[in-house]
């Protein structure tokens, strides 16, 4: 009976378990790193992108609100029932207007 079997129905030496072991401690340092140097170049790049969020939401952010606005208003207008039929409920309003926005 072998007891070195790694969960397999073969034998390893203790040589061959320290290069697995090294093998998998080599792949887990490398995606430690990895990540570590992507969470920083997120960091990065949201402090980038500070300035011109800022400059948005002073500037543009209430022209893009009234211009969505206006596409709204559109769409409704475009839905309204034709003469006879039921009124729009709220519901109805409430889903053309997410609709029109996206």
């Amino acid at each position: 009976m072998c007891l070195n079997t790694l969960g397999q129905d073969r034998c390893y030496t203790d040589e061959m378990k320290e290069k697995i072991l090294n093998i998998v401690e080599h792949f887990r340092d490398t995606w430690e790193n990895l990540e570590c140097k992507n969470l920083k170049a997120d960091i990065a790049a949201k402090f980038e992108r500070t300035d011109y969020d800022k400059v948005y939401k002073e500037h543009y952010e209430s022209i893009d609100n009234n211009e969505l606005d206006k596409r709204v208003e559109e769409f409704l207008l475009a839905s309204a029932p034709a003469e006879g039929e039921d009124p729009l409920t709220e519901n109805e309003k409430t889903m053309i207007s997410l609709k029109s926005k996206f």
